[in-house]
């Protein structure tokens, strides 16, 4: 409405186009203030993922480590397994020799007495 339009209305429509306008405003100000309650509410959702994401970096990590200590822990295992095995495959040799000697020692005394 140009500035000779308003000149002419009468202070009734005045005051009712400026009740008009300041109501307007005041919703606008709510939805305003609407859409930064709903931007901040986002900003901590991604605040969130992001806190979210390091965490699941940093569990990542931990499993990681988790599983090489667990690793390491079964190739220990392993290596224990195969040393007695070892040791006990050497000590059944030693074993069968020993009896081996100990029965031709026994038949040599019968024999020779």
């Amino acid at each position: 409405m140009s500035q000779l339009e308003l000149k002419k209305l009468s202070r009734k429509k005045l005051l009712e186009l400026l009740l008009k306008q300041t109501e307007r405003a005041d919703r606008l100000e709510q939805k305003l203030h609407e859409a930064n309650k709903q931007l901040e509410a986002r900003q901590i959702n991604i605040e969130k993922v992001g806190s979210i994401a390091e965490a699941t970096v940093a569990l990542n990590g931990v499993f990681a480590s988790a599983q090489a200590a667990a690793d390491q822990y079964l190739e220990n295992i392993k290596q224990m397994q195969d040393s007695i095995e070892f040791e006990l495959k050497r000590l059944q040799l030693t074993n069968q020799q020993t009896s081996t000697d100990f029965v031709r020692d026994i038949a040599e005394n019968a024999n020779g007495k």
